[in-house]
């Protein structure tokens, strides 16, 4: 189980939204273990922007696009709304947790 301070609670609200708009599933878990090995993408600037802000649990997350390996980067345009559709469910319920949090 995830602590609340666990960036991993916060990924799973994002997948559970995900997941539930399309019925989709995505991996959740760190790039270097489910992707491939990553450095200086935004995941990292904005670790390092919110470490530099004294932010003791600073938060960094990647979106990969819905693919399962046939298309990569080049997603077909009508996977593309139901992608940002899953990303916004997802987007929105993070931070509607983050502002209610006490």
């Amino acid at each position: 189980m995830f602590t609340i301070e666990s960036p991993y609670y916060m990924a799973s609200i994002l997948y559970g939204f995900e997941m539930y708009t399309f019925r989709k599933t995505y991996t959740m878990g760190e790039t270097i273990s489910i992707f491939y090995p990553a450095s200086g993408g935004s995941d990292d600037w904005g670790y390092d922007i919110q470490r530099e802000a004294n932010n003791p649990n600073p938060l960094s997350y990647t979106f990969e696009l819905r693919d399962n390996g046939r298309y990569g980067f080049l997603l077909p345009p009508d996977q593309i709304e139901p992608n940002c559709q899953e990303v916004d469910a997802g987007m929105h319920a993070a931070f509607t947790h983050l502002l209610n949090r006490k």
